[in-house]
């Protein structure tokens, strides 16, 4: 029989350990790589879907990890569309302003 006072071993709070260097940047890995998308979006953006499609495609089929930069291939190419959506739109209402205004 045991005592009502007595502490259950399952309600014990578990103890929490700070995060290691490795997993803070594992934390903030697919914030680097969408810059990284963003930057080749500027830079060259006739061939930046392609080009972020190989490099990611490479990384991860060529290699035993399914992830680079924290992405996968399928979050990576999800991402560069989103990025071209979002130019695309931005373009499209600084076009839309500038016309208003002439």
């Amino acid at each position: 029989m045991t005592e009502p006072d007595a502490p259950d071993a399952a309600e014990t709070p578990p103890q929490l350990r700070p995060p290691t260097p490795l997993e803070i940047l594992d934390r903030y890995m697919p914030v680097v790589a969408v810059g990284a998308m963003i930057v080749t979006f500027l830079a060259i953006f006739q061939f930046a879907i392609p080009l972020i499609g190989f490099v990611w495609l490479g990384a991860t089929r060529l290699t035993s990890n399914r992830k680079f930069l924290g992405l996968t291939l399928t979050e990576a190419l999800a991402w560069s569309a989103t990025i071209v959506i979002g130019i695309f739109l931005l373009s499209l209402s600084l076009y839309a302003l500038g016309a208003r205004a002439d």
